[in-house]
């Protein structure tokens, strides 16, 4: 079992790499003539070295995370970690909530240096970041808590259905699952985006003209005169 488990994180690691590089081979395709006028050329080589560049860090980033999956499993660091969770409650969902959690909190510190390098080296060589280091530090301790809290809060009750009702649990899971995944689209645009961006109210300019009205708050936007 020890083995079949490694193999497989393996294969879905190789064939992920491998359409990674797909993707990155078919780079210096022209862009499409129907589209050609609405795309500069300059911007359009500006964004696709940028996205380069993030595709190679997102790629050394993968083989990192994977190296330690497959460390901890040949390692036997998993027990040790379980038995840390059992270490700190006696309740074997809470365990299991903290299990995952620190494994996630060791993801999240191997990949926080990889995230820092992106935005404060790649983004800022091409003028995409405005954040500081403050800001930017903020909003990792945002993530976290709200990981920490969307995710007990899906997981745990998760748990307890299975323990409870066994194999008959799927069909409240689903439900379960549809209705948080609902709740947290309703929540995305009234709530978790004001925690990580600043909202301007949109000009009072009416959207029932049909595209006149958006060029003018294009115009008005850049400064330029609607005709």
């Amino acid at each position: 079992m020890f083995y079949f488990t490694v193999a497989v994180v393996a294969i879905l690691f190789i064939i992920d790499i491998t359409l990674s590089i797909l993707n990155y081979s078919n780079r210096h395709q022209p862009i499409p003539e129907n589209v050609s006028d609405v795309y500069d050329q300059e911007e359009y080589r500006k964004w696709l070295d940028y996205t380069m560049e993030v595709f190679w860090l997102s790629t050394v980033a993968k083989i990192v995370r994977t190296i330690v999956l497959i460390l901890f499993l040949m390692l036997g660091l998993f027990p040790r970690l379980a038995l840390v969770a059992d270490n700190l409650s006696g309740n074997i969902l809470i365990q299991t909530l903290l299990f995952l959690g620190l494994y996630a909190l060791i993801n999240a510190v191997v990949s926080l240096g990889f995230n820092a390098y992106r935005t404060f080296s790649i983004e800022e060589r091409y003028g995409f970041n405005k954040t500081t280091v403050k800001t930017y530090v903020a909003d990792r301790i945002k993530v976290g808590v709200l990981a920490c809290i969307l995710g007990a809060g899906l997981l745990y009750p998760l748990l307890y259905l299975y323990d409870r009702l066994g194999n008959i649990s799927m069909v409240y899971s689903w439900l379960l699952i549809m209705t948080y995944i609902l709740v947290i689209n309703v929540l995305n645009t009234r709530l978790f985006i004001r925690l990580f961006n600043k909202l301007t109210p949109c000009l009072k300019v009416s959207f029932t003209k049909g595209p006149d009205s958006l060029q003018e708050v294009w115009d008005t936007k850049s400064g330029k005169s609607a005709s």
